[in-house]
């Protein structure tokens, strides 16, 4: 068996198409879209869309839950605020079939010995890094006893073993955070009793992506679009390391959101 998984495609419509281009090559049984591919970029709705049109299994990220969330009573009081515009934005592009679709993803799918998910089953915001102890990333995988795991969230390449178990957080689609900005993504075979894995990097417009903040109106939309353009050009992040220098400021309106994102992008 061969299983295609990509995450964290943003609203990267050009990067989504350039890898389910090249995926069509591979011959793969299995596609899955392991999570965040909502909200970044300003394409979401063709995202979504295209998935739709295709046999793509797709599972919930932590992004998909802001938008599903947006507008629940048990939404944080934060995601009222100036940095949470690029919700509502998908949120506007979106239809309620769209809404329910995503507001009812599973968080994670097993195949023979292997388990595939966004950041873990039951969390799709958790942290494991390359520094987390052994002890902490078993707590988040108690109860499933796969020997592979795959995931996303990180942005970054990351593999961890302990025991008899491998973990491999897999690269970016849309958005990588590695300094290589190209699309990501891995074909997970099966070869008797162990799962293999094969990482591809895919050339695609990646100015017509950037140039598509600014067409689109996103650019007009928010201030944070221009963060989130830094960091497909870059493959760096932006939006957390922004967020974390000015949240203080930013909740206290001591300064606008625009003003805070154009220091942060001269420093």
């Amino acid at each position: 068996m061969r299983i295609a998984v990509l995450a964290d495609v943003h609203g990267n419509i050009h990067a989504l198409e350039a890898s389910l281009e090249e995926i069509e090559k591979q011959k793969v049984d299995k596609i899955v879209l392991a999570g965040d591919l909502l909200n970044g970029l300003p394409n979401s709705k063709a995202c979504l869309d295209l998935i739709n049109s295709k046999n793509i299994i797709y599972l919930q990220g932590n992004h998909e839950r802001y938008v599903f969330d947006h507008n629940s009573k048990d939404a944080p009081e934060s995601w009222k605020s100036e940095n949470f515009a690029p919700v509502r934005w998908v949120r506007e592009k979106l239809t309620q079939t769209n809404l329910e679709q995503i507001a009812n993803l599973e968080m994670y799918i097993q195949f023979d010995n292997l388990l595939i998910t966004h950041a873990a089953p039951n969390d799709d915001y958790a942290r494991i890094r390359a520094d987390s102890s052994i002890l902490k990333i078993k707590k988040y995988f108690e109860g499933f006893n796969h020997n592979f795991i795959v995931k996303a969230h990180n942005h970054i390449w990351l593999e961890i073993k302990w025991e008899n178990k491998k973990l491999l957080s897999i690269g970016a689609n849309g958005l990588p955070m590695d300094g290589n900005a190209q699309a990501q993504f891995i074909i997970a075979e099966k070869r008797s009793k162990n799962w293999g894995f094969e990482k591809f990097f895919i050339d695609y417009d990646l100015l017509a992506a950037a140039k598509s903040i600014e067409d689109t109106g996103y650019a007009n939309y928010t201030p944070m679009a221009l963060l989130t353009k830094q960091e497909l050009l870059k493959a760096r992040a932006c939006v957390y390391p922004f967020v974390m220098e000015y949240a203080r400021a930013l909740a206290n309106k001591e300064i606008s959101l625009k003003k805070a994102v154009d220091k942060f992008l001269d420093s």
